[in-house]
């Protein structure tokens, strides 16, 4: 796993008291030169105290998160909430106590309908997340620039059997599930953590289901000793060298993912990069063509995901981003259109602006390879349509590199559950 520097360690008593949860707490500590004696165990009594000193963690460097070790709820029992607000400082949210009291976890769901609401074009899936927080700092993320901590859910054998396993059997279509976090990177905490061990022991009972791995990191050369490496696939993300250094800390290189990807293949196992975020410092073009050059030197992806920075307001991204460091044209665009895109989760990127970077992407990408799946993810349905015969992907039924249907063969594993994307209203 990443070595992390925690500036404090939290436990609840009920993970110390159980001998797989203990035992997995013992390595994760001892990963990061820490020991039980350093431990802080949270009680109902001391809830107050624990969210007053993790407040106090203002904005640590990433890798100096406060780690908590926490249990995942695996029924509808709910604790009274309003009772723990009331024993801690004012102005806690809910959100915060639902963290550390590991709720929210059971099997997140992108929903069709919602996707509909808010013109993104992706597919319907199930997937599932242990750890809220993450130990990048990428700018561009909430998370990455203001987290303060890391809580992990350590009962994953539990968690495995009441969740993972019941979603396997009820929705026998989905063929692959991320194993994404609550904006966490949880390939990072492997193999300690044993997240992917306890999952994929159960996903090994399902020959033809899949974990993809979602990460911005370079943690993968554990997989070598992993027993169901053949139900991996390894989805990352890829950004240029220009930025990556700035707006990425903590984040391996380009060319250590790269790497990573290239490693992954020569175990069997897809790598599917998503260029993502891609935001147009100065001379980005120059940038990309020496970027998507390494990445077809170096791997054999399967596919090519494009997605232009978004998910924010300008303001925002005023918040890491100097305008000057932008191509000019588009600093301009952004600022002319800010009040059109305000509350437009494609923004702070005008659509023109977004098409002209993805057209020059997609002839790039086409310069090294003319048949490799190009998608643009979560994008909407008129960037779909504009961009629809030069992808040479059916908008309704794409092939992506998370994609639930998106099989390690290459190919789309539909069926009449499942079979068209988003961009249609339903599945038929």
């Amino acid at each position: 796993m990443y070595k992390l520097d925690p500036a404090a360690v939290y436990a609840w008593p009920q993970v110390l008291d159980d001998p797989l949860c203990s035992t997995r707490v013992e390595r994760i500590l001892r990963a990061c030169d820490r020991s039980p004696d350093d431990l802080i165990i949270i009680t109902r009594d001391s809830l107050g105290d624990v969210v007053s000193q993790l407040r106090d963690l203002q904005r640590p460097a990433p890798r100096r998160r406060a780690l908590v070790f926490g249990q995942l709820q695996t029924d509808d029992t709910e604790p009274d909430w309003d009772d723990l607000l009331a024993r801690c400082p004012e102005g806690t949210s809910k959100g915060e106590l639902v963290q550390l009291y590991g709720h929210g976890t059971n099997l997140n769901y992108r929903r069709r309908e919602g996707d509909q609401q808010t013109n993104h074009v992706c597919w319907c899936a199930r997937e599932f997340n242990t750890i809220w927080g993450c130990s990048h700092g990428c700018q561009y993320c909430g998370m990455g620039r203001s987290g303060n901590r890391l809580v992990l859910g350590m009962n994953l054998e539990e968690y495995a059997e009441k969740i993972v396993r019941p979603a396997l059997v009820e929705y026998p279509w989905q063929k692959c599930y991320r194993l994404i976090g609550a904006a966490a990177d949880q390939i990072t905490f492997e193999p300690e953590y044993g997240g992917y061990e306890a999952i994929g022991k159960v996903f090994s009972d399902f020959p033809d289901r899949y974990i993809v791995t979602h990460t911005a990191s370079d943690n993968v050369y554990w997989l070598a000793d992993f027993p169901y490496r053949n139900q991996i696939i390894h989805v990352y993300s890829l950004t240029s060298d220009d930025y990556a250094a700035a707006l990425e800390p903590d984040t391996p290189t380009p060319a250590e993912r790269l790497a990573a990807a290239a490693y992954c293949e020569s175990l069997g196992i897809p790598s599917r990069p998503k260029l993502k975020p891609i935001i147009p410092v100065r001379n980005w073009r120059e940038d990309y063509e020496r970027l998507i050059a390494d990445l077809f030197a170096h791997t054999h992806p399967q596919s090519v995901g494009l997605c232009v920075m978004m998910w924010m307001s300008l303001a925002t991204a005023r918040e890491f981003l100097d305008m000057d460091q932008l191509e000019p044209a588009y600093a301009q665009a952004m600022q002319e259109q800010e009040e059109a895109l305000r509350g437009v989760d494609t923004g702070p990127f005008p659509p023109e602006v977004r098409k002209e970077i993805y057209r020059f992407l997609i002839a790039e990408i086409r310069r090294h390879d003319k048949d490799v799946p190009v998608y643009i993810s979560t994008e909407t349905r008129e960037m779909w349509d504009e961009l629809e015969a030069e992808l040479s992907q059916s908008k309704k039924a794409f092939i992506c590199g998370c994609g639930p249907m998106a099989t390690p063969d290459g190919k789309l594993t539909l069926s009449p559950d499942m079979k068209l994307t988003t961009y249609s209203p339903t599945d038929c």
